[in-house]
């Protein structure tokens, strides 16, 4: 029941939707590759950014913008809400499983590394919009352009993440019944 709403999606390969997955939008198959149209967008600077302990696993509390060293994984009933900024995850990516939920308004979440993706599963439910102003205005989560690990956006949960999804080497997987409003 994975669902995608875009204005456009161009596909340079094919696509393959099964289930009652869809994609709201005009969508344009053999679509030649394109440059990186994020090519401009430079890597976030540590400078300035506290480095933060690792977020919880399981409980309740606000995250701060800042350095996660560990990344951030969020399990069991977690409830979590990123303050707005700049999140940089230098290492550990981020993961949410189980009924873990995660809010964020006016986030930027950078994923450094490239040995752990983003795997967003669970039947909790994430809500996250980027932030309005700035370098990142309108980039929710962007992903370190030399790793080739998933963005796994799975599970039963309503997702609702706005702005854009950068993760120019790595594929991107929508499974299960979980639903993505605005991409």
């Amino acid at each position: 029941n994975a669902n995608i709403t875009s204005n456009a999606v161009f596909v340079t390969g094919g696509k393959s939707l099964t289930g009652n997955a869809s994609i709201t939008g005009a969508v344009v198959l053999g679509s030649p590759p394109i440059p990186d149209p994020l090519a401009w967008l430079p890597v976030p600077s540590t400078t300035g950014l506290t480095v933060r302990a690792t977020a919880p696993v399981d409980g309740s509390q606000p995250l701060e913008p800042g350095i996660y060293e560990q990344g951030i994984q969020l399990t069991a009933n977690a409830s979590v809400t990123m303050n707005p900024g700049i999140y940089y995850l230098s290492a550990g990516g981020l993961s949410l499983g189980g009924n873990a939920t995660l809010t964020g308004q006016g986030v930027f979440i950078y994923n450094a590394s490239t040995t752990a993706g983003i795997d967003i599963s669970g039947t909790g439910a994430v809500t996250l919009s980027p932030m309005q102003t700035g370098t990142y205005a309108g980039v929710t989560i962007f992903q370190n352009r030399s790793s080739s690990k998933p963005v796994n956006l799975v599970g039963t949960g309503v997702m609702s993440i706005h702005g854009t999804l950068y993760m120019a080497g790595a594929p991107l997987t929508l499974v299960g019944t979980a639903s993505l409003p605005t991409l």
